[in-house]
């Protein structure tokens, strides 16, 4: 199991937050705090859940999203060390946590990018996963990481195009729409 470790410039970051959003609301101030400790669990089973910082080109570096904070962290071993919680508005360069690593990583910009030929890029996907449902739908899944994100595709050879009899498609797309989502169509 996976040990959170809140870095002294990271609990900075959270007094600053919660004095700033106390000067509205203390109550709403604990309650953030509470639901961004919350969301920081997630690192205790899922440790590189998170996303690699694109500032940083040392991949190492990972970040959680919460809210417009972005909770950057380094995963290692049996640690997970919380570095800062920083505002998405503001430039990661003008974090002084990080101004070490980002003078490092930054590009030199006085000099120009190498220049590839379109035809010469070693485009690779990454392997689809086939399965095929109870019901004889097949559905293809690529494993692409960990994120908080999802998305369904669903194609079937529906509508009136297909349909043997009149207004089937009309009536099936009326109940999808309209059904409760703990209803079966065939109740």
């Amino acid at each position: 199991m996976v040990q959170i470790i809140w870095t002294e410039s990271a609990s900075n970051d959270l007094i600053a937050i919660k004095e700033f959003i106390s000067k509205e609301s203390a109550f709403q101030a604990e309650l953030f705090l509470d639901a961004l400790y919350t969301k920081a669990q997630v690192l205790i089973q899922f440790p590189e859940i998170g996303k690699p910082v694109p500032e940083f080109q040392d991949k190492k570096y990972r970040e959680l999203l919460f809210k417009r904070y972005r909770i950057i962290y380094r995963f290692a071993g049996e640690y997970v060390y919380v570095i800062s919680v920083h505002h998405s508005a503001r430039l990661l360069i003008n974090n002084p946590h990080f101004k070490d690593i980002l003078d490092n990583n930054m590009p030199n910009r006085q000099q120009s990018p190498q220049i590839v030929d379109a035809v010469n890029f070693d485009l690779r996907l990454k392997q689809a996963e086939k399965f095929t449902l109870k019901n004889g739908v097949d559905v293809y899944a690529v494993n692409a990481g960990n994120e908080d994100v999802i998305s369904f595709e669903w194609v079937f050879y529906a509508g009136n195009w297909f349909e043997e009899q009149n207004l089937v498609a009309a009536t099936t797309n009326f109940c999808c729409a309209t059904a409760p989502a703990t209803k079966r169509l065939s109740d």
